[in-house]
């Protein structure tokens, strides 16, 4: 992964000395994914609450 990284960089026209850490890439994807489902969460929650068939009924 830090060549291909290093490679494109450099395809780029960067200099920069990459290092790639996979713990720290494990961290930070575990704390979007957990981002991302508390904000999947509210939604959900909402449309559970929402009662199909009355809504239908007043329509």
């Amino acid at each position: 992964m830090n060549i291909i990284w290093s490679r494109l960089l450099s395809a780029a026209g960067l200099r920069i000395d990459f290092y790639f850490n996979f713990e720290i890439f494990l961290i930070l994807s575990g704390a979007v994914l957990v981002l991302l489902a508390l904000a999947a969460l509210t939604i959900v929650r909402k449309i559970l609450r929402l009662n199909v068939l009355n809504e239908l009924q007043y329509e």
